[in-house]
């Protein structure tokens, strides 16, 4: 093992090392080219995004949406969270545990509706 290192070393003699005037001229070429390259990726990537959003648009126009915000279901949001609670418990649940967890769900849903207006009226006051 320590030959081999012994021997790497050897080697670094025998390098013919570029002079400081080549290294900078190697690094103006490579910091060249890789700006062009990266105008060229970025005029590519822009010419293909309106390509394929042209062609989105043509076939499914946009909608104006008054609130945003309506496209939210927070009901959605909560399955994702307890689907991932339910990952981590035991896979052997019975149709009467499936049923006791949706009321709980809901009580859930209810709750952090009260504690959300709780801390609005919080806000409020505190202005």
């Amino acid at each position: 093992m320590f030959k081999y290192f012994k021997e790497s070393f050897k080697e670094f003699k025998y390098v013919n090392w570029p002079t400081r005037q080549e290294t900078k001229t190697y690094l103006k070429i490579v910091v060249w080219v890789l700006t062009a390259f990266g105008i060229y990726l970025m005029i590519a990537w822009g010419i293909f995004n309106s390509i394929v959003f042209g062609i989105r648009d043509m076939v499914q126009p946009e909608t104006q949406v008054e609130n945003p915000l309506e496209w939210f279901n927070a009901d959605d949001l909560e399955v994702i969270v307890d689907s991932e609670d339910e990952e981590d418990s035991s896979d052997d649940v019975t149709s009467d545990e499936q049923e006791n967890t949706s009321t709980s769900e809901e009580d859930s849903q209810e709750n952090m509706e009260d504690e959300s207006n709780e801390e609005t009226e919080e806000n409020t006051e505190n202005q």
